[in-house]
């Protein structure tokens, strides 16, 4: 029994290479990340309304959870890659997170956007 846990419960007949449990860890996170937001959406109050956080919130937890240049760079090269006009992209971001610009993506909510325009293009980070 000296296999690693993600070996035994996701059933690989085989010990898995870095890059598959690399790719199992991030896809259990991007679950978790999708999970948390339904959560927050479940528990906010029905009567207030939708929206950024107060500005005291705001600022504290801006600087923990806002992506990074990296992906923001990333997130721009893949939409040229995807051929994708700023219009579009922008309506991309809004159906996957809510948010018009790039720039006003968290980490998470970034690594979703280039999820998704990895599999528009087929390019693989």
């Amino acid at each position: 029994m000296n296999a690693p846990v993600s070996h035994l419960a996701s059933g690989w007949r085989e010990r898995p290479t870095a890059r598959e449990a690399a790719a199992e860890l991030h896809a259990a996170g991007e679950a978790l990340c999708r999970a948390a937001r339904v959560i927050a959406e479940l528990a906010s109050p029905k009567g207030q309304p939708e929206g950024p956080p107060a500005a005291s919130q705001q600022s504290r937890d801006a600087p923990v959870d806002r992506l990074s240049g990296k992906q923001l760079g990333a997130i721009r090269a893949a939409s040229r890659r995807a051929g994708l006009s700023r219009d579009r992209l922008a309506a991309l971001l809004v159906e996957l997170t809510g948010k018009q610009e790039p720039s006003a993506l968290s980490r998470s909510d970034a690594s979703i956007v280039l999820d998704k325009l990895s599999t528009l293009t087929g390019y693989t980070r």
